[in-house]
C-alpha cells in the first residue's frame, strides 16, 4: 500500500512528507535547577546536533523534559533555562529544522520564537491549554501524540482491549483541540504514542494496525527508542528489536521517526523508502504495460523487457522540491 503523500507547511518553507521518510533526532538537553546556573555542556552538545545533520538529521529534537515517573513533571522555567539557548544557537548555526518537545505552553512559545519550527506535545495538548495557542501564535508545526494519563500512574493503568482504537479516539479529539487553536491541519502530524502509558502487547497492537491511522488524514510519526514489543529480545539485541518494529511501520505508512542515532535510522529509512518506491514503480509498469501488452504477453515477461524503467527515479527524492515553487 502506498504511503499518502502530504504537504507539511513550516514558516518559511514547505516539506513534501510520503516519498522519502522525515528523521528527527533527539538530543536531551540538562535540567539547569538554578537561574543563573551556566550551560556548561552546550558546545558539546552543538557540536553533537550538527554531526546528527551530517549523518542524516532533518530536523534536531531538542528537550530538557522527562516521562520518567521519578522525574516528572519537570517546570517551565527548567526546561526553559537550557531549551531556549540551545534553539537560538542552532539557528544561528543554520539547522535546517529544530522541534523542541515540552508539554508546557511557555516553553513553546518562547521556542518557536527563539526558531524552532515544531513543537512535539506528548500530552496532545491535555495538560496546557496555552500550547495550542502558542503554536498558532507563532506559525509553528505541532506533532500530536496519544498518551495515556501521565507517567506517575502508568504502571497502574488497565490494559486496553483496543490500544488503536483508543488512541484514534483520543487523537480525533486532541486535533479538534490543535484546530480550535487556529493551528491549521497542514501544520500537524499525530503520533499513537507508542509506550506513553502502554504495555509491549498494546504497542505491539498499534504497530499491526497502523494503516487504521491513515483515515484522520495527518502524517504519522513514531518514537521507537526505548519501546518493547511483543516477541523475545536477545541480550544486546535492543537496537535490532526497535529497527524491526521502525521497518515494518514505515512500510505500513509512517512518514516520520524520532530517533536518537541518525546514522542507523537514515540509512533504515533510505532502504525502506527505496523499496516502496520501487514498488510505486512496478505497480505503475504493471499498470502501463496492461494496457499496451499484445495479447499473449504476461505482465511478468513485460516488466522484465521495461526493467530499466524500474529504477529510473535514481536517488530517493527531496523533501523539499528542487525547483522553485513560485
Amino acid at each position: 500500500m502506498p504511503r499518502k503523500r502530504f504537504r507539511l507547511e513550516l514558516k518559511k518553507e514547505t516539506l513534501y512528507l510520503g516519498d522519502r521518510t522525515l528523521v528527527f533526532s533527539l538530543l536531551k538537553l540538562p535540567r539547569l535547577q538554578e537561574a543563573q546556573e551556566p550551560f556548561r555542556d552546550l558546545e558539546t552538545l552543538v557540536a553533537r546536533a550538527h554531526r546528527e545533520v551530517e549523518l542524516g538529521a532533518d530536523v534536531i529534537d531538542v528537550s530538557a523534559m522527562s516521562l520518567s515517573p521519578t522525574v516528572y513533571p519537570v517546570s517551565a522555567e527548567v526546561e526553559a533555562r537550557s531549551v531556549v539557548p540551545m534553539v537560538r544557537r542552532l539557528r544561528k548555526d543554520g539547522v535546517p529544522y529544530i522541534c523542541v518537545t515540552t508539554t508546557h505552553g511557555s516553553v513553546a512559545e518562547k521556542a518557536l520564537q527563539a526558531g524552532a519550527d515544531f513543537i512535539n506535545d506528548p500530552s496532545g495538548l491535555k495538560l496546557d491549554p496555552e500550547l495550542g495557542p502558542a503554536v498558532s501564535r507563532n506559525d509553528g508545526a505541532l506533532i500530536l501524540a496519544h498518551m495515556r494519563e501521565i507517567p506517575p500512574v502508568w504502571q497502574t493503568l488497565a490494559p486496553i482491549r483496543d490500544p488503536l482504537g483508543e488512541a484514534f479516539i483520543v487523537l480525533r479529539a486532541n486535533l479538534g483541540r490543535a484546530i480550535r487553536a487556529g493551528i491549521p491541519s497542514n501544520r500537524i502530524l499525530v503520533d499513537p504514542g507508542l509506550g506513553l502509558g502502554k504495555r509491549k502487547e498494546e504497542n505491539t497492537q498499534i504497530l499491526a494496525q497502523l494503516r487504521r491511522l491513515q483515515e484522520l488524514e495527518y502524517p504519522t510519526i513514531l518514537t521507537f527508542h526505548g519501546k518493547t514489543f511483543v516477541g523475545d529480545t536477545m541480550e544486546g539485541g535492543r537496537e535490532a528489536a526497535e529497527s524491526a518494529a521502525a521497518a515494518f511501520a514505515l512500510s505500513e505508512g509512517v512518514h516520520a521517526v524520532r530517533t536518537p542515532s541518525a546514522a542507523a535510522s537514515r540509512s533504515l529509512a533510505n532502504v525502506v523508502d527505496a523499496l516502496m518506491l520501487a514498488q510505486t514503480d512496478l505497480r505503475e509498469l504493471a499498470a502501463r504495460k496492461a494496457q499496451q501488452r499484445p495479447r499473449g504477453e504476461s505482465p511478468l515477461q513485460a516488466m522484465a523487457e521495461a526493467k530499466r524503467g524500474i529504477n529510473r527515479r535514481g536517488s530517493l527524492p527531496p523533501l523539499r522540491p528542487r525547483t522553485n515553487r513560485g
